[in-house]
């Protein structure tokens, strides 16, 4: 996320976790399979070789980390996993009462 943040293209292996969430394959970069040298030395070289697919994808990382990954659309996506898992009122005041509440 945070070189997404910088407006730098992603490289990451295709784990199963919340990695090709985060980095979307030839959207926010470019994702290779795990163990595979030859696979990310070829992934780097595209990236690395072609300026206009760079700027591209790194452009498109850092929107979605702005339209993804705010603090504000992070804490209500925690909130409102919280609130499924307990269904308990709940709120997080160090955000401020007046913009964050769940519960009844």
């Amino acid at each position: 996320l945070e070189a997404m943040a910088c407006g730098l293209p992603v490289i990451n292996t295709r784990i199963a976790s919340g990695v090709p969430f985060v980095s979307v394959h030839e959207q926010t970069g470019l994702a290779v399979p795990p163990e595979n040298p030859e696979a990310m030395a070829g992934a780097i070289r595209r990236i690395l070789s072609d300026d206009l697919l760079r700027q591209n994808y790194g452009r498109a990382a850092r929107q979605r980390v702005e339209r993804e990954f705010r603090l504000e659309t992070m804490a209500e996506r925690t909130l409102t996993l919280y609130r499924n898992l307990t269904q308990q009122p709940m709120s997080l005041p160090f955000l401020g009462a007046d913009r964050v509440f769940i519960g009844g």
